[in-house]
């Protein structure tokens, strides 16, 4: 038996305001990128978009660049709004780098600075690598053109009129042409080489530019602390990881 009311009834005890008003929670479901905290897209044409969902991640990558992968240099850039990841031009890569050679009594912001600025563009001075002062070492980063050969030296005058060359090594360095001097290619992929394979080439450039991290991290002094609560030597056990990690870790 089916007993069917009257519709004009049914209509009279329908209360819509009653249904619309009730409401259903949604919780929020993070995808598997979201747990990782990155997604990567490969774009096409060797271009990758990597899409962070936290924004300490987005500042670690930029703090401790370069970056590299198979030894072949990334090079990053960070896109601004309505900017086409596929147009973007990617010509600029940081580097942090040691000068040596620096004269005693010339460890300071404003020099670092002004051979940041000849290098590239001057991003930030370490002073807390002063200790290496004594070693005439002084550490910088800077923001290089990969399509220009990477700098070797620089010429100072000094206020005593004696002039002086410094000369760079970069952290992290990776492949770069012996021959041209530039980033993203080996001196056997050098395109002049390439037609002249038994022609002999002099190389103005060499592994020298690549500074060695090991080195650095000995020369940080086995009594200097991390401002991290635990007040153990930076040598030791701690929660704080050491901020100048070798390629190793």
């Amino acid at each position: 038996i089916i007993v069917v009311k009257n519709i004009e009834d049914s209509i009279a005890d329908l209360s819509l305001e009653y249904d619309e008003d009730e409401t259903i929670q949604f919780e929020a479901e993070s995808s598997e990128s979201e747990a990782l905290g990155v997604s990567i897209l490969n774009l096409g044409n060797e271009r990758f978009l990597f899409q962070f969902y936290f924004e300490v991640d987005v500042d670690k990558v930029e703090k401790n660049g370069s970056w590299n992968f198979n030894s072949h240099l990334l090079v990053l850039h960070r896109l601004k709004e309505e900017e086409d990841p596929l147009s973007v031009q990617l010509n600029w890569v940081d580097f942090w780098m040691l000068i040596h050679d620096l004269p005693l009594g010339f460890m300071s912001e404003a020099v670092a600075r002004q051979l940041g600025s000849f290098i590239g563009v001057f991003l930030e001075y370490d002073a807390s690598m002063t200790q290496l002062g004594y070693k005439r070492i002084m550490r910088l980063k800077g923001r290089i053109d990969v399509r220009k050969p990477l700098k070797k030296k620089k010429k100072l005058t000094l206020p005593n009129g004696e002039s002086i060359y410094v000369r760079f090594e970069y952290e992290k360095l990776t492949l770069f042409c012996f021959l041209c001097g530039k980033l993203r290619h080996g001196e056997t992929f050098y395109p002049i080489r390439a037609h002249n394979p038994l022609q002999e080439y002099v190389f103005h450039w060499d592994i020298s530019l690549r500074a060695q991290l090991r080195k650095i991290l000995a020369w940080k002094s086995r009594w200097l602390v991390e401002d991290d609560g635990c007040g153990t030597s930076i040598y030791e056990n701690c929660n704080t990881p050491n901020p100048y990690p070798s390629s190793e870790q």
